[in-house]
């Protein structure tokens, strides 16, 4: 059975549900924040309750847990499952989610079993997929881009590339040393049109400078050309940088074919992070507003007053009047969107002796915040 919207709202839960989603590490685990129910299933709430209070121990013994570097990176993982290629950007995301997965996981699976249960169990659904990550980061530098040493090929064309460019720029260099001296040149620098290198020659000297006119000045005065004596060298450049290209792609598919073949363990691996590092959001809110982790009682209708199971201390706070044997029982508590510096706690409890509560008071005499802070007890 699920609690009606009009009731969530009136409790301004959507509100919780924000606050608790500054705290989340990416925007998958936002996304859970943000969709968040209570439960009314004892036996769930239990576990949640049991896994925010192993989170907040574990933050409290390891504050610096967190999910890292991860990223959403479903999308990704579902495009390159379709075929799609990833550029090196994505692939460096899927990498990076790898890595903080690695870690996280080595930390949880490492603690006592007795004391964090669910964290370790959360953390065996956390996949090692180590050839994936390490083969993305032999292949794709931090900038995203392709590294030299990515494929033999791609080695040899990028030296290549660099021979071919040197004898290029060499040739002209030695043209516009030929040609400083005879006012051919509008300016003695080398410069680039339509991907080809070319010199800026004056349009009424055209017939010193033999080559292939790319463009011209707006005044029509300067003429950018490419001599005759680089054309093949510039071929040969260009050749030689459509191949790198092809190369490039090549390698980008390949590893886009890996995700690909991944793409179920990395969906899962986010959504089991994301459940994480909720629970990570849910403890740093929790120890934010000083909650305390609340315990639950059985109880039916037919119970006797005095006769209810509870898992509660047997002892309470001084300053928590009230039954802490009653079927509800809120010690000192604080309605979490007040100021929790200067708001004055309440304590509630029902049943017992009892089984009917009436809030009376003027307007604007606080009843309705009353009603709404047992969301959070201390």
């Amino acid at each position: 059975m699920a609690i009606a919207e009009q009731t969530l709202q009136t409790l301004e839960f959507p509100k919780i549900r924000e606050q608790l989603a500054r705290h989340v590490g990416f925007s998958a685990s936002r996304e859970l924040a943000l969709n968040l129910d209570p439960s009314v299933d004892p036996v769930e709430v239990r576990r949640r309750l049991a896994f925010t209070a192993e989170t907040r121990t574990l933050l409290d013994e390891y504050p610096d847990t967190t999910i890292g570097g991860a990223r959403d990176i479903r999308r990704a993982a579902r495009h390159a499952e379709r075929g799609g290629v990833l550029d090196g950007a994505s692939l460096l995301e899927i990498a990076a989610t790898l890595g903080a997965i690695r870690q996280l996981r080595a930390r949880l699976i490492r603690l006592d079993g007795v004391r964090f249960p669910l964290l370790i169990e959360q953390a065996t659904f956390l996949p090692l997929v180590q050839n994936l990550e390490d083969a993305i980061l032999r292949a794709i530098g931090e900038d995203g881009a392709v590294l030299d040493n990515a494929s033999p090929e791609l080695s040899r064309l990028r030296r290549e590339i660099k021979i071919a460019f040197a004898r290029v720029q060499e040739k002209l260099q030695s043209i516009l040393a030929a040609n400083t001296s005879s006012g051919a040149l509008q300016e003695a620098i080398i410069t680039v049109r339509n991907g080809r290198y070319v010199v800026p020659v004056k349009a009424s000297h055209r017939r010193n400078m033999r080559g292939l006119v790319h463009d011209q000045s707006s005044s029509g005065a300067t003429l950018y050309i490419e001599p005759m004596a680089v054309v093949e060298l510039n071929n040969r450049w260009r050749e030689l940088q459509s191949a790198e290209e092809e190369e490039v792609a090549r390698i980008l598919a390949a590893l886009s074919d890996l995700v690909g073949t991944q793409s179920a363990n990395l969906v899962g691996a986010v959504e089991t992070l994301a459940e994480i590092d909720l629970a990570i959001a849910k403890a740093r809110y929790a120890e934010a507003l000083r909650c305390t982790n609340p315990q639950m009682t059985a109880w039916s209708p037919d119970h006797t007053p005095g006769a209810w199971q509870t898992d509660l201390p047997a002892t309470q706070p001084a300053t928590a009047p009230g039954d802490p044997t009653a079927p509800l029982f809120v010690p000192n508590a604080r309605h979490p969107l007040l100021d929790q510096r200067t708001v004055v706690p309440t304590t509630v409890w029902l049943g017992g002796d009892f089984r009917l509560l009436l809030i009376t008071g003027p307007n604007t005499g606080g009843k309705t915040v009353a009603l709404k802070r047992p969301a959070c007890s201390h």
